[in-house]
């Protein structure tokens, strides 16, 4: 039942200045919050907004005004017009008027002046409610994005990996637990879903273990 799909976001970022250790290694990334609104231009599934954090990791050190850029957003989407065999019944995919908002992004951003940029970006949002309320099937878009940016400073860190330290490996335990609900069927009863787990771990380098 989803034929378009526009949407705008407005973010506001910021990048440390000091040079630390994981800064040095992702390349001073970029911290922020953001508000999304979108439209798929059917009224069955509602004009849908988000409050989100956001995360953007160059891909290299880039020198030049070219740079390469992967993201990672989530937040809360609400404004959904959710399932309703009476009132909604066409909308399938989403039975909660609140959901999950998740983004991921890759962008080409080019740097006009010392405070401007421009670029182009793909990506990939996820809406969905984790089957907290059924219908769940889920909506993903694929958009195109074109994109403005305004840096209050004129200036780049200056990433030096020279003065990483050598890494020492360890081991580790990690104890997990969660727990929630889940629906099965429309407007039927709830569930309690737990979930533990118990690793051993090994870190073998700064990011990965």
């Amino acid at each position: 039942g989803i034929k378009k799909y526009y949407g705008v976001d407005i973010r506001f970022g910021w990048q440390q200045k000091q040079i630390n250790l994981y800064n040095t290694l992702y390349r001073a990334p970029i911290f922020g919050v953001g508000f999304y609104g979108g439209s798929f231009d059917n009224n069955d599934f509602g004009e849908p907004n988000a409050l989100y954090g956001f995360m953007d990791i160059p891909f290299y050190n880039s020198k030049s005004k070219l740079s390469w850029i992967y993201g990672i957003g989530l937040g809360l989407a609400f404004n959904f017009n959710p399932y309703n065999p009476e009132t909604n019944p066409d909308n399938g995919l989403i039975g909660s008027e609140k959901n999950v908002y998740i983004a991921l992004t890759m962008e080409g951003r080019y740097q006009i002046t010392p405070h401007w940029e421009a670029g182009l970006g793909a990506g990939f949002k996820h809406f969905s409610n984790g089957r907290i309320q059924m219908p769940n099937s889920g909506i993903n878009v694929v958009p195109i994005t074109f994109f403005t940016a305004y840096n209050f400073e004129d200036t780049k860190p200056h990433i030096d990996k020279t003065k990483i330290p050598e890494f020492i490996p360890f081991n580790m335990i990690s104890v997990f637990g969660a727990a929630g609900i889940r629906n099965f069927e429309y407007n039927e009863s709830y569930y309690l879903k737990t979930s533990l787990s118990i690793s051993a771990l090994r870190q073998f380098n700064y990011k990965y273990r």
